[in-house]
């Protein structure tokens, strides 16, 4: 048999993930004619065609469906052996794709991106939606990391590793004309059946499927009326301004806003003492664990994402309208830093 490069291999794996062969350049920062020459010169060393052109893309021959987990198995192995070399981060030259809702990316991500950027600087970053899809693009390789709340993953699943990056805290925003921002700004408690009176704006997140992968919404709110319904959590301020409606968001997420729309008031609000802590939460799967460059750049993660700031609250669930569902057993370590595999 002819000698298969290495590279033409990484180039196989990348189109088997994303079907696309287009993607796949992109990826490893190819073009167009090199990449499709590669493949070429694959399918004459394999005596196999690997992939047959349809109306929905690139769909892999059985071949080369078979041979997916051999080349994962054998590039992670390379790796490893990479992985003896001196690792200097500044060296670091590589795409990283995260998965991350929108407001993660403007209201936490940011200062990480910086650092990155001053230490590493030929890395790039490319974002990419959460979709139903997300733990196997992990697995697969085409997301690197993603970032997800521990209230909707309190288990890790097997395979996937995870760390807490910070405490999740929750927030209303209001018009700064609207009746809970003047009692706010008066120092006066607002309470649950203050804000159920108020219309309010819901974030919805979805894939394509229409499949709701979040929805910011909590027990005792239930009753308030939907006047707008989002996808994203980026459009959801502006339908707050002018208007009696109010925006659940997450609080760094709510300063973020606050700070750009100086119309806006940021009134928080407190979990109930029932429920279980929510945590951001980075998670990667084991194929990259042992990386040096992904541990340095979780290590990143966990010392720029930072803590969110303290704030006193002053909304107060009254009795009648503080009913939750039972909480799920707390599974989440409070020590930020603390990494953690499902058994």
């Amino acid at each position: 048999m002819q000698e298969i490069k290495l590279s033409h291999l990484q180039l196989l794996l990348k189109v088997l993930s994303s079907g696309s062969l287009s993607e796949a350049a992109v990826e490893l920062g190819l073009s167009a004619s090199a990449a499709s020459r590669m493949l070429k010169k694959l399918q004459q060393q394999l005596d196999d065609p690997l992939f047959v052109r349809t109306w929905r893309g690139m769909v892999p021959t059985q071949a080369a469906v078979d041979m997916m987990p051999v080349l994962q198995d054998l590039l992670a192995q390379f790796d490893r052996l990479e992985q003896r070399k001196v690792f200097r981060p500044e060296s670091l030259d590589l795409t990283l794709t995260i998965a991350a809702a929108d407001n993660a990316i403007v209201a936490l991500v940011r200062p990480v991106l910086q650092k990155i950027a001053t230490v590493a600087p030929e890395v790039s970053v490319r974002f990419v939606p959460l979709d139903g899809q997300w733990l196997k693009r992990l697995a697969e390789g085409e997301v690197d990391f993603a970032l997800y709340p521990t209230e909707k993953m309190p288990e890790l699943p097997t395979h996937y590793f995870g760390v807490n990056l910070n405490p999740v805290g929750y927030a209303i925003l209001v018009d700064e004309n609207h009746p809970l921002a003047q009692k706010h700004e008066q120092g006066k408690k607002v309470t649950i059946a203050d804000i159920v009176q108020y219309p309010k704006v819901l974030v919805k997140l979805k894939d394509s499927s229409r499949e709701t992968l979040y929805e910011l919404d909590f027990p005792e709110l239930k009753k308030q009326k939907v006047a707008v319904e989002v996808p994203y959590f980026l459009g959801a301020p502006y339908f707050v301004e002018g208007t009696q409606n109010t925006l659940m968001v997450p609080l760094q997420t709510a300063e973020f806003f606050t700070q750009r729309m100086p119309h806006l008031r940021l009134i928080p609000y407190p979990l109930p003492k029932t429920m279980p802590e929510v945590w951001t939460r980075l998670l990667w799967h084991e194929r990259n664990n042992n990386s040096p460059a992904m541990q340095w750049i979780r290590s990143v993660f966990v010392a720029y994402a930072g803590p969110l700031g303290q704030h006193t609250t002053t909304v107060v669930p009254d009795a009648e309208n503080a009913k939750t569902d039972t909480p799920k057993k707390r599974t989440g370590s409070k020590k930020s830093a603390k990494t953690k595999k499902a058994d």
